[in-house]
């Protein structure tokens, strides 16, 4: 029998539960209690450079606002920044940031993944001075005129 057999073998249940407690930061107590120096951290660290790129990156590749301030709650929560229940009152402040960063940034965003299945609703009225618009536009321009030795017309000195 090989001894690689015998020794790696697969966790045993509950081997996870036999180390020290505390050694994880969620562990402890966190950083932050209060909603305001919730707010705080979170407003000073989306709204750096890095992280308005970023967001605005990640939006444009058609990720949810619930989805990203989730996501930045979570990995809080894990850090120890804050508790759960702080994480979940602060929620609606983090998707305002994010909306803010996809305005401002000009990508866009959507709240959640059913706003992209859901059709655009344009009035008649709309539609119709968009037509006319574009058709005045149209009507507008011009062809650029031939000029040069070999242009016909009134241009080539003839």
């Amino acid at each position: 029998m090989d001894a690689d057999l015998v020794f790696n073998t697969n966790p045993v249940p509950g081997m996870s539960l036999t180390g020290e407690p505390g050694n994880y930061p969620w562990e402890q107590p966190p950083k932050y209690v209060k909603l305001a120096d919730v707010v705080d951290f979170y407003t000073e660290r989306l709204t750096s450079d890095e992280a308005v790129d970023g967001i605005a990156d990640v939006l444009s590749r058609d990720a949810t606002v619930t989805d990203l301030a989730n996501t930045f709650m979570k990995a809080s929560v894990m850090q120890g920044i804050h508790s759960v229940d702080v994480g979940l009152i602060a929620f609606p402040i983090i998707a305002e940031i994010i909306k803010t960063i996809g305005d401002i940034s000009g990508v866009g965003y959507k709240t959640t993944p059913e706003d992209s299945k859901k059709p655009k609703a344009v009035s008649e009225k709309m539609l119709k001075e968009i037509i006319a618009e574009v058709k005045s536009s149209v009507k507008d321009k011009k062809e650029p005129q031939p000029k040069g030795l070999m242009a016909r017309g009134e241009n080539n000195g003839d």
